[in-house]
């Protein structure tokens, strides 16, 4: 003969469990608390340079290092980026606005 499951009502599970119910199922109701999302990086402009051969091994090698260092493989445009950038600091040029 199979087994009855008990049955408890909502009143019957409010006299049980007080406001146990409540705190479950409210946080149900509202979802998974998502973090907020991350500001996006200003769009690139796509810009045609010509480079020596040894310029593009130099940046590959940079590539290489970072991926070796971190895990992750840059975009080589990250590390030109970058590179211009630091070139800016140390010539003290202005940062466009």
């Amino acid at each position: 003969m199979p087994k009855q499951r008990a049955r408890i009502t909502r009143a019957t599970a409010d006299g049980m469990y007080e406001d146990v119910i409540d705190r479950v199922t409210a946080a149900v109701r509202r979802g998974p608390e998502k973090p907020p999302p991350k500001p996006a990086p200003p769009p690139s402009v796509k810009v045609t340079v010509y480079l020596s051969p040894k310029d593009v091994l130099a940046i590959d090698e940079l590539v290489s290092h970072e991926f070796r260092k971190t895990g992750r493989r840059p975009r080589r445009s990250a590390i030109v980026s970058r590179a211009i950038q630091a070139l800016a600091r140390l010539t003290k040029v202005a940062e466009p606005k």
